[in-house]
């Protein structure tokens, strides 16, 4: 019985092409495109149709966090270099642990490289791993370096989660703010509001204008509920259909790279992914194309992905790495200078390596200047914003009291 398999290539020309092509077994199907004259770089069976979003990235009992992919890879790393087949390694992770995920990940795993499969083909069909994995550890795999590439890429993954979570921590704080002045804005339309408003009318006392508006608005929300959810469902359908939009994406993500606040971090993050993602395979002898390639799926960012993309069509053409970094990759200048001096040296792999612990350290300091800028102006905002509502309510009420006496 055929199967589907998706394919990225080579061609004569040297461009790379894309496809799906079917066949009974993976050999069969790299003679075939062997015989087309396409030098096959990747090659995993297509997926079927997955399931969705709510069930596959939120309440899948499957689903593998960041730190324990690092935990997974450093754990397999020792196993590896204590020359331990990587089957019997996979299974000694299977039954290490109390995470479930982590387990059934290492048991698919070991199944796939029991049946034949290398290592790399089988974190290929795993989609809670991060796609560049895979490439390491078949580069790990050929050139005899499996364990170090594993340390390495669990060293990697450690980086990226503690970035991670710094950003989260720093917006804990503004985000519950704006969570309890949501639920104090309610409390004073749809019980404060309500209460006072008669009061203040009677004793021949003026609403103040922002109270009147906001009780209408929850006087309007009360009595045609139907009205305003579908109103609010309309509005979050537009929105998807929006950034569901490649060209609408890139102009946010050039809008975000821009601004004053988030553009720095978002740059020195994306900037500390693909070097140190770069200085990995180029130290272990993957093509600076296939490289690219790799850096290019794994960033978020389509200012920084379209640069990726013209800048592997300009080593497709025979350019070196470090000129067309520079001229399509929004990095930082100093780090370009720091790419073109590795690759006159022939350290280009260190450099990278380097560039990209320079870009970790400038994005710890924009956490912290985003922490120091956000978190007291989302309190003062919000503390005007309440303030001022509640003060005019107040001043409205003592006017009243003033008139009844």
């Amino acid at each position: 019985m055929s199967s589907k398999f998706d394919y990225q290539a080579i061609d004569r020309q040297g461009k790379s092409v894309t496809g799906t092509t079917e066949g009974n077994d993976r050999v069969s199907v790299l003679n075939a495109l062997s015989a087309e004259g396409l030098q096959v770089f990747k090659l995993d069976e297509a997926r079927a149709q997955s399931t969705s979003i709510w069930s596959r990235d939120l309440f899948s009992p499957d689903q593998v966090k960041p730190a324990e992919i690092a935990q997974f890879l450093r754990i397999l790393a020792t196993l590896v270099s204590a020359k331990l087949p990587i089957d019997k390694a996979l299974s000694s992770v299977a039954g290490e642990g109390d995470s479930k995920a982590l387990q059934a990940l290492s048991s698919r795993l070991r199944d796939k490289v029991q049946s034949g499969r290398s290592l790399a083909d089988a974190m290929a069909e795993e989609e809670g791993l991060p796609p560049s994995l895979a490439a390491m550890v078949s580069a790990g795999e050929q050139s005899g370096s499996l364990a170090k590439v594993l340390e390495a890429c669990a060293t990697d993954q450690v980086r990226r989660v503690a970035l991670s979570g710094q950003v989260r921590s720093a917006l804990i704080y503004p985000f519950l703010l704006g969570v309890m002045a949501l639920l104090s804005l309610i409390f004073i339309i749809t019980i404060l509001l309500p209460a006072l408003q008669p009061l203040i009318e009677e004793t021949g006392g003026q609403f103040p204008e922002p109270a009147r508006s906001l009780h209408a608005l929850g006087t309007s929300i009360q009595s045609a509920p139907v009205l305003w959810g579908g109103a609010a469902a309309a509005m979050i359908a537009g929105l998807f259909m929006l950034f569901s939009d490649a060209r609408f994406r890139e102009r946010l993500d050039r809008w975000a790279l821009n601004a004053p606040i988030i553009g720095p971090l978002i740059r020195d993050t994306q900037s500390r992914t693909i070097c140190s993602l770069l200085g990995l395979t180029l130290e272990h002898k993957v093509q600076p194309l296939r490289a690219v390639e790799i850096a290019k799926s794994v960033t978020r960012n389509g200012v920084f992905k379209s640069g990726l993309e013209k800048a592997g069509e300009d080593l497709k053409a025979g350019r070196s790495i470090s000129v067309s970094f520079a001229d399509h990759v929004p990095l930082q200048s100093q780090l370009t200078e720091l790419i073109a001096a590795g690759e006159r040296s022939g350290t280009l792999a260190e450099m990278f390596t380097h560039a990209g612990e320079i870009a970790n350290e400038q994005a710890k300091r924009s956490i912290e200047r985003l922490v120091g800028l956000v978190t007291p102006a989302t309190t003062i905002i919000l503390g005007l914003l309440i303030g001022g509502l509640v003060l005019s309510v107040m001043t409205a009420l003592m006017s009243a009291n003033d008139a009844v006496l």
